[in-house]
């Protein structure tokens, strides 16, 4: 039997929940001698770049064609995109304003493949449906579309000429089948990929935290963006600290929010409160050893951290988008309004010891293995049965 040539296609493998999870989905592909995996990226050098299987490295999506007349058409397009940008009026997300009038110019690969797979929303999925030769097309949606602010009849006509559509929760597969009822038989869901043992062996180095403090120690991971709300949290710790509660708030992540961030917490007087810790590539003694995990996000496609600190054991605090519900329950933590005071509120109910200690008994690691094998095993009878 030949190898499966497959082809995976994302952005980056930047700071995010759908890169951390084909990160750890190519190393578990890349066991198995029946794949030939290429992996496309639009941008190089992302954080999770680094912990590729040995014989997976990315190469830079083509997005200018090397002939004279590939680049003037690029070129006149890209000033028609300028122009067009500086008279239209509301907001369009920059993915389908770009594809729209790029799209035409990004020259379609010259392989074929077995299978191709779009593995995020927007560029990545629109280049394998046009750019691509494939015997079968498959797109992963890791976001809330609408909410993200896609142009939901674009996306319309790249998501019908997929044979298959990945949503990475039942929630989120809800959504997509809402808006688009007509793909229902094609929507199925699988949630992203954690290898539970490895990031529980990572786990096992030391706390980060310091030793000679009693403060409750708050911790969310994720990239400082307006989705993950980080700054809803900052306003909750200055709302923590008008009503006594010693604690300290720790940010694991960096993004295009972190000067905001920083400017803040100094406006809210939060510096010895909170502390941005940047990006870390091993968040997870961070998690191991923390009180309480919250995640303060105004959406989410799945929430990866909430499913690895809940492996842990930890109690947890989201804000209340709708897939909050698939990691949370009265046994794992609570659900908060998606306002400072709400978060406040749900901390301050979770901050006496002996009600954070009927969390622990949460499911088990086993439980979360036993997830995460499942989520697998879909993906691997969707590849070899595709």
């Amino acid at each position: 039997m030949s190898e499966k040539k497959i082809l995976f296609v994302i952005d980056s493998l930047g700071i995010g929940g759908a890169e951390k999870s084909l990160t750890t989905l190519l190393s578990f592909l890349s066991r198995d001698s029946d794949y030939d995996i290429t992996l496309l990226t639009v941008a190089r050098g992302g954080a999770f770049e680094k912990h590729l299987p040995p014989g997976i490295t990315p190469a830079t999506l083509p997005l200018l064609s090397n002939s004279t007349a590939g680049r003037i058409n690029h070129t006149v397009r890209r000033i028609a995109m300028f122009v067009s940008r500086k008279i239209m009026f509301g907001r369009v997300h920059n993915v389908d304003f770009h594809w729209k009038f790029m799209g035409g110019a990004i020259p379609p690969l010259t392989e074929k493949y077995d299978i191709a797979i779009a593995y995020q929303q927007g560029l990545p999925t629109f280049f394998v449906d046009n750019k691509v030769c494939a015997d079968r097309k498959i797109c992963w949606i890791n976001a809330d579309l609408r909410k993200s602010g896609y142009d939901m009849e674009h996306c319309r006509k790249h998501y019908r000429n997929f044979d298959t559509i990945v949503a990475v929760s039942d929630i989120l597969r809800d959504m997509i089948v809402r808006e688009y009822p007509e793909l229902k038989d094609k929507i199925t869901t699988i949630n992203d990929i954690v290898d539970i043992d490895l990031i529980h062996h990572l786990a096992s180095g030391p706390s980060p935290y310091p030793t000679d403090s009693f403060a409750l120690k708050l911790l969310t991971i994720g990239r400082l963006h307006h989705e993950k709300g980080q700054d809803i949290a900052l306003q909750a710790a200055h709302l923590l600290t008008l009503r006594g509660l010693d604690f300290h708030w720790y940010f694991v992540g960096d993004g295009p929010m972190k000067e905001q961030l920083e400017r803040l917490v100094s406006r809210l007087g939060l510096d010895g409160k909170v502390t941005l810790c940047g990006f870390d590539d091993n968040p997870y003694p961070y998690i191991k050893h923390c009180d309480i995990y919250i995640q303060p996000s105004r959406h989410e496609g799945y929430g990866i951290s909430l499913f690895e600190a809940g492996s842990f054991r930890r109690p947890l605090v989201t804000t209340d988008f709708p897939v909050a519900r698939v990691h949370i329950n009265s046994d794992t933590g609570l659900i908060a309004p998606t306002s400072p005071e709400g978060l406040a509120d749900a901390i301050i109910r979770l901050s006496a010891p002996e009600t954070r200690e009927k969390l622990y008994s949460s499911p088990s690691r086993s439980f979360y293995s036993t997830v995460a094998r499942e989520s697998l095993l879909r993906v691997t009878n969707l590849l070899n049965h595709a």
